[in-house]
């Protein structure tokens, strides 16, 4: 989702006076609460991360960072983190100090055990709404329910690319592991969403492959908000890998071509477009490419072999 679609997207906001007056509030943390309110309208939480409400807010994550940290020093707000294996999720509630001085004014989230179905914001609330009786019977969520996908303010659904994305993650991830028991959900497309801000499908697929097989990076992975978190260090990583490695294919090339001016009168040495062959008799044929990480001294025991030396003027 771009700059011009989030303008786009249609959603009100009644602020309470003590946030609207309060002028230890910078306007942009006024403009934050209102957009974590309405990311609540789900859930009863908001569970965007940083980099998700920094797009939203069009600004850095640590403004996101400071203008959470304020509406929690003020009351407002309060965090709860689940964690669930190598999973953390951030839940951003309204705090029950707040709540209750919205019930005083007749407004009012609903409380955290019924935020299961979709709640109206901001409607006003009639005391006493559930008796015991009622409460006693009101089950929790299922948490093996999938719920209906949704991104932002609940408008509209994740892409069909995005979707796509989440699924290709999740297969790469089984190919490498097959004990991987994370699942696609609607957390994951959200933020394919982001990520296809930034790169396009087939560069997130590119950088996604490369990490999986790198040592440390594939153990670092193993969710999406990680990817987008690592993203860009990722990519400089692969890029300077990659020119590194057509750096040494065009030096062994070099070097080859050193050596046919040495060398390329003998028989049983073969200087081609690929690689260097050697002849060591009875159907004994040796080739070393060009793209090898190990070429020097492939090429320098193949030369000790036939008492040539590997001259110094290619060091």
């Amino acid at each position: 989702m771009n700059r011009e679609e989030i303008s786009k997207l249609s959603f009100d906001c009644v602020l309470p006076s003590s946030i609207f007056f309060n002028d230890k509030l910078e306007p942009n943390c006024i403009k934050f609460y209102a957009i974590v309110r309405n990311l609540s309208r789900m859930n009863g939480y908001c569970f965007a991360t940083n980099e998700y409400l920094s797009q939203m807010m069009n600004s850095d994550e640590r403004s996101v960072q400071r203008w959470l940290k304020n509406l929690c020093k003020e009351g407002y707000f309060e965090i709860i983190t689940d964690k669930n294996g190598i999973q953390h999720q951030r839940k951003i509630y309204l705090s029950d100090k707040f709540k209750k001085f919205l019930q005083d004014d007749n407004f009012v989230t609903p409380p955290r055990q019924f935020c299961h179905s979709p709640p109206t914001i901001l409607s006003p609330i009639k005391k006493n709404k559930y008796s015991k009786e009622e409460k006693k019977n009101i089950k929790p969520p299922n948490p093996l329910v999938k719920k209906k996908p949704f991104s932002a303010f609940d408008c509209e659904p994740p892409t069909e690319k995005a979707e796509e994305l989440s699924n290709y993650f999740y297969t790469s991830q089984k190919k490498r592991k097959s004990d991987y028991s994370l699942h696609p959900d609607p957390d994951w497309a959200m933020t394919m969403d982001i990520l296809l801000i930034k790169r396009s499908g087939e560069q997130i697929k590119t950088i996604l492959d490369w990490a999986l097989k790198h040592h440390f990076w594939s153990n670092v992975i193993v969710v999406p908000e990680n990817l987008l978190k690592n993203l860009d260090k990722i990519e400089i990583q692969m890029n300077n890998t990659k020119k590194t490695f057509q750096n040494g294919i065009e030096e062994n090339k070099k070097i080859a071509k050193k050596l046919k001016e040495d060398y390329g009168n003998r028989n049983d040495i073969d200087f081609c477009d690929e690689y260097i062959g050697f002849n060591n008799g009875a159907n004994c044929y040796i080739t070393i490419n060009y793209k090898s990480l190990t070429f020097k001294d492939d090429v320098i025991n193949q030369l000790t072999k036939r008492n040539l030396k590997w001259p110094k003027k290619y060091e």
